[in-house]
């Protein structure tokens, strides 16, 4: 909340967006790496969600960090150190890092 402000006695606030969820459209996931360079955190995701198997990923060059898949981390109810996707698209330039004892599970 950034202020207060009272017009005709009507009081309202100004709200400022720092993530803003857009959904995946054809189950497209890009990496934006706005947070930092977990893959398992949400908000680096143009969907603010982690994709699972049924989820294309697309990493371009252009993203603030590069992603990290760290033996430590899990989402959405998957294995510690497990990330998935249905296919992934790394552009020239881009690049993915799996620690030692991460996997990468891609369907197609």
């Amino acid at each position: 909340v950034t202020n207060f402000f009272s017009t005709n006695q009507k009081w309202g606030v100004s709200v400022q967006v720092y993530y803003k969820y857009l959904s995946d459209v054809n189950g497209i996931h890009v990496w934006n790496g706005k947070v930092d360079d977990d893959w398992f955190t949400p908000c680096n995701w143009n969907t603010s969600q982690v994709p699972d198997f049924s989820k294309n990923v697309i990493i371009p060059v252009s993203a603030v960090s590069m992603p990290t898949i760290k033996s430590n981390s899990s989402a959405n109810g998957q294995a510690v150190g497990q990330a998935y996707c249905n296919t992934i698209q790394v552009e020239n330039g881009a690049k993915v890092t799996i620690e030692n004892g991460a996997k990468l599970n891609v369907t197609q």
